[in-house]
């Protein structure tokens, strides 16, 4: 009886969570899109965090460019990636087509060569 009492606290626990990061990851969302489609330093990082998000294998994002961030987009990043990490879909889904063939495009002409 115990072991279905902790199981259903941790489920309650990670809806609890899973709500957190929907409710915060999706609006930053779209202020890092807003950030990444910009051309300073910070939208550089933006865009290197999306891409990352988006094929993380093509596209690592080392996270000390964090460090680069102002603290409003440091948190949204950080809203960011709990979102990838709770999302019920792919987190370029939650942007319009349009915000999703942009983050293509730039995964597309940074992908590594072979």
């Amino acid at each position: 009886m115990t072991n279905l009492k902790t199981l259903s606290a941790e489920f309650r626990q990670i809806e609890a969570a899973r709500q957190e990061a929907m409710r915060k990851g999706i609006p930053a969302l779209f202020r890092i899109y807003d950030a990444a489609s910009g051309t300073s330093g910070q939208a550089q990082i933006m865009r290197a965090l999306l891409m990352g998000i988006y094929n993380g294998d093509d596209h690592p994002f080392d996270l000390n460019r964090l460090r680069g961030l102002d603290e409003a987009l440091f948190v949204n990043a950080l809203d960011v990636i709990r979102l990838d990490r709770h999302a019920e879909k792919e987190v370029r889904l939650y942007l319009p087509i349009s915000a999703q063939q942009e983050i293509s495009r730039w995964a597309f002409w940074k992908r590594p060569t072979v």
